[in-house]
């Protein structure tokens, strides 16, 4: 069988990989099987380049494939929000409710 490692902390998006995933005979493991969590900086300047980082960094301490992405997204017209998600953009203690408000602020 298949391991997959699931390269987020985020809960909503194991759901999504499950689902995405279901085709595949495989089974998965996500950070919360690991003993320690690596600490490292999505820097990239794309979405890309930060899902290649979170992929690399994963699998220093996983056998298996690592499934890694960043949806961040785009809003030219918003130079701040450019390449990355609404969470680096508030930060962690905001709502998914508190972003679209103020992403809607915004526009």
């Amino acid at each position: 069988m298949i391991k997959i490692f699931l390269g987020s902390r985020n809960k909503a998006k194991h759901f999504f990989y499950h689902k995405y995933c279901s085709l595949v005979d495989c089974e998965f493991s996500t950070p919360d099987d690991l003993k320690e969590h690596p600490k490292f900086e999505e820097n990239g300047e794309t979405m890309k380049e930060n899902a290649e980082i979170k992929a690399i960094n994963w699998s220093k301490h996983t056998p298996h494939i690592v499934l890694a992405e960043d949806c961040g997204f785009d809003i030219p017209a918003l130079k701040s929000w450019k390449k990355v998600s609404s969470k680096r953009n508030l930060g962690e203690n905001f709502t998914d409710n508190e972003r679209r408000i103020k992403l809607l602020e915004l526009m």
